[in-house]
């Protein structure tokens, strides 16, 4: 289970950075996952990754955390381009996008002022 301490340490203005495994795990991403589903209350997310190791397990733990409160759930691995934000934007039509890092949510409900694209 993720602490506060923990999530502190990592959770910065407009990222999250960590070093895994020692600050970021599958317990921190799983506890970032509820988080989020909590501050969006998105009905639409779709996580991607990178080609990092630690990818597959990250984005799994914090997808499991998704569904009890998100509705629809897409996992992959996704390259932030225009054409997979194009084609993912087809597939659930969401109304808001927000880029993260080298991998990217894709939402539909409540976002952050700061995090909308201009």
């Amino acid at each position: 289970m993720a602490t506060s301490a923990q999530l502190e340490q990592i959770v910065k203005a407009y990222d999250i950075r960590g070093t895994v495994p020692d600050q970021l795990d599958a317990d921190v991403a799983y506890a970032l996952g509820v988080g989020f589903a909590k501050f969006t209350s998105a009905s639409v997310a779709i996580v991607g990754r990178d080609m990092r190791p630690s990818g597959p397990e990250l984005v799994e733990a914090f997808a499991r955390s998704l569904p009890a409160v998100v509705a629809a759930i897409a996992e992959g691995q996704f390259q932030v381009a225009k054409n997979a934000l194009t084609e993912a934007r087809r597939i659930f039509k969401p109304t808001q996008e927000t880029l993260v890092g080298r991998s990217f949510i894709l939402l539909e409900g409540k976002i952050a002022e700061g995090d909308r694209k201009k």
